[in-house]
Order: C-alpha cells, then sequence, then structure tokens
C-alpha cells in the first residue's frame, strides 16, 4: 500500500522555524487537541486574509 503524502505550505515550514513559535504551538496544541500543522495553517490563513483585505481595497481605488 502505498503512503499517503501531505503537502506542506511553504509558509507553515517557514514558521516551524521559529522556535518560540513552535512551542507555542506545540502547547496550544495539547490544549486544543489539533495538530500543530493544523494550528500553523490557521495562522498563515488568517494573516493572508488580514493582508489581502487592505490589497483589495487599494485596487479598487
Amino acid at each position: 500500500m502505498a503512503e499517503r503524502g501531505m503537502l506542506i505550505d511553504a509558509s507553515v515550514r517557514f514558521l516551524r522555524t521559529n522556535p518560540e513559535l513552535l512551542a507555542y504551538a506545540q502547547s496550544a496544541a495539547q490544549s486544543t487537541g489539533r495538530s500543530i500543522d493544523e494550528l500553523l495553517r490557521d495562522a498563515v490563513s488568517r494573516v493572508r486574509t488580514e493582508l489581502e483585505q487592505p490589497a483589495a481595497r487599494r485596487a479598487a481605488r
């Protein structure tokens, strides 16, 4: 049986290089029952959303 791979976003890999952020994510993962990668992907998604909103407003001008 072939192993099932998982695509890891480059931004999540980058966040994993920050030891303080990784320690926080590990602690939060234990208390929330979510995986570390899930929490990091969620953080990346929220940052992207926040950055895209001002860009969309500028483009609408």
